[in-house]
């Protein structure tokens, strides 16, 4: 059954075409005096203000995100601890630029996390100065977070109702229509996945929403930037049982599927109470499910309930061969668009035409569509000048023109139809003549990038090994990165199973797929980043071994390569690599 598409959906202008605009200083203000009155009338020393809905989803629309009405903060991720008298906002490296732009000092104290440090642990330290009562909304706090926070503080749990009275969330839609991936896409059927998961005696509840839509072969786009849809589900005997906000979003053709079954999410707690009377074990993982679902289940099967970390992802992080043929073929397209929007601002930049990085953002999301994508895997990154080095650069400017001599960054992604991210970036030299300083940070990058590409591996690596490969050149050459060298990519642009960072102990396993990234940002005068996306495959010469398999064929600016700095092996394979690109008619050599 082919998916069925009912809205042209465009998130490209998110986070704040979402029907609000960008919040006041004094509508900050106010949110956070009326948290200050609730600390003191609940006893609270200190209070938690997630990002998340309840699903837990990464991006989520800033009308149901509280974080954002305490600090006018966009980025994706961060923490907020409020006080009585501090309000705390703690983001990791891709964010320190941008937060530190974002929020009025005078209400928000902005915590920027060294890298190595999460943002949850220096919440966590910052909740123990302020000792007493800490606390927590239970429906948007992850369990596995809670559980951190029930070991040091004496904590009093808020739910969905006392959060949604205290931040006047705004009306979030949940109007794209799910329907189901074809069966040449997905590779299995929601019955054969739920076979390979469960036994006899077990039954698995999900909330992640990327898990969700990826075993019931189902997409929604119902959330910014992500393919999925709102719901939970619980997965018994051969039926996936969906838990879904509304029932308007639902076909003919799939009501009639035999092996979903679907209830309103206001139904789920009596639902679960009937379908788990007899279950031997129910299977969460509490790194995917808040607090609140994970009470009520302990609650209904207090000796049933068995925590199993990534229990689904690590299924869902392995791609079978049809997956990897669509996801390959959906990066084909997107590696066209991006070849395409790279060369646009070239060629303007020579003309001597007036383009600013909001026309340079644009015209790429309309390349998008042009491809087909059904919308963004994320915000568009459209960075120039000393912009690109904002990691997570999210406000393209029509006053910020474009002009010879600039770094433009360009990280960008789409979904086609198997509803399955892509992401890749690209920094280029706008035109004109490159600084030597231009030249060394970029060639460096070049150099990391290279050296994680290429490399062999074996099988058990994990991936901070692999991150140190291509974060050695970059820091022999006196430099380094505030983020990871690379993230999974599946159903939503950043998935689990597949992690290089400086302390990612995850083994990378053959048959995941993920992003390989190195950067270097100098603020105030501009970043560089490369980013290809791999499947990891059995190397076909060395037995035990592995190695990446590439996904992005877009060449490199030549006029920003410092051939000195290259040893004859990376030539050779930055050779053979524009080789191919050239082949493909996307090398920038041959343009």
């Amino acid at each position: 059954m082919a998916f069925r598409v009912m809205l042209n959906i465009d998130h490209s202008n998110r986070p704040l075409e979402s029907g609000m605009e960008r919040l006041d200083n004094q509508k900050i203000a106010l949110t956070i005096k009326n948290l200050r009155a609730f600390l003191k009338e609940q006893g609270l020393s200190s209070l938690y203000v997630p990002s998340f809905d309840q699903y837990l989803s990464e991006y989520v629309p800033l009308e149901d995100c509280p974080r954002y009405f305490v600090t006018g903060f966009t980025g994706s991720v961060a923490e907020v601890l409020i006080t009585s008298d501090k309000n705390f906002l703690f983001v990791d490296g891709r964010y320190h630029e941008h937060a530190a732009i974002e929020c009025d000092p005078k209400l928000v104290d902005v915590v920027p996390c060294p890298y190595g440090q999460a943002n949850f642990d220096a919440l966590m330290e910052k909740a123990e100065e302020a000792g007493g009562t800490l606390g927590v909304f239970s429906s948007r706090t992850p369990f596995h977070s809670f559980k951190k926070l029930e070991e040091k503080f004496k904590l009093k749990l808020f739910g969905e109702t006392k959060i949604s009275a205290l931040f006047n969330f705004g009306a979030s839609s949940s109007d794209g229509l799910i329907g189901r991936i074809p069966l040449e896409i997905s590779g299995q059927t929601t019955r054969e996945k739920l076979d390979e998961l469960l036994t006899g005696e077990q039954a698995c509840f999900i909330s992640a929403t990327d898990s969700l839509s990826w075993l019931s072969n189902c997409r929604g786009y119902q959330i910014p930037y992500m393919s999925s849809f709102k719901g939970k589900g619980l997965g018994l005997g051969n039926m996936l049982y969906l838990f879904i906000p509304s029932k308007d979003c639902l076909s003919k053709e799939l009501m009639r599927e035999n092996d979903l079954h679907f209830y309103l999410l206001s139904e789920m707690e009596e639902v679960l109470a009937d379908k788990l009377k007899d279950v031997g074990e129910v299977i969460v993982d509490p790194l995917a499910i808040n607090t609140q679902d994970y009470r009520f289940l302990k609650g209904l099967k207090s000796e049933q309930v068995r925590e199993k970390e990534n229990y689904l992802v690590k299924k869902q992080s392995i791609k079978n061969s049809s997956e990897m043929k669509h996801i390959e073929e959906s990066f084909e397209r997107s590696n066209q668009v991006i070849f395409n929007s790279l060369m646009w601002v070239k060629n303007r930049v020579e003309k001597n035409d007036e383009i600013s990085e909001r026309d340079f953002f644009d015209n790429t999301n309309k390349y998008y569509k042009e491809a087909g994508a059904i919308t963004n895997s994320f915000n568009t990154i459209a960075g120039s000048g000393a912009n690109s080095s904002i990691i997570h650069y999210k406000n393209p400017s029509a006053d910020k023109k474009i002009v010879e001599g600039e770094l433009v960054l360009l990280d960008s992604g789409g979904y086609y139809e198997g509803g399955y991210a892509t992401d890749t970036t690209r920094t280029i030299l706008s035109g004109g003549e490159p600084t030597s300083e231009q030249k060394k940070i970029f060639t460096l990058v070049l150099k990391g990038w290279i050296a994680a590409m290429s490399a062999e591996f074996k099988e058990g690596t994990i991936g901070s090994e692999l991150d140190a490969i291509a974060r050695r050149p970059i820091v022999e050459g006196g430099y380094d990165y505030a983020h990871g060298t690379g993230h999974g990519i599946g159903v939503h642009v950043h998935e689990g199973g597949y992690s290089i960072t400086p302390t990612s102990k995850v083994v990378i396993k053959e048959g995941t797929h993920g992003s390989i990234e190195p950067g270097i940002y100098l603020p105030g005068v501009g970043g560089v980043r490369i980013e290809n996306t791999v499947f990891v495959e059995a190397h076909p010469e060395k037995e035990g071994f592995l190695r990446f398999k590439n996904l992005v064929w877009i060449g490199m600016d030549p006029s920003l390569i410092e051939d000195s700095l290259l040893t004859e092996e990376e030539k050779l394979y930055l050779s053979t690599y524009e080789n191919e690109c050239q082949k493909r008619g996307r090398s920038m050599v041959s343009s």
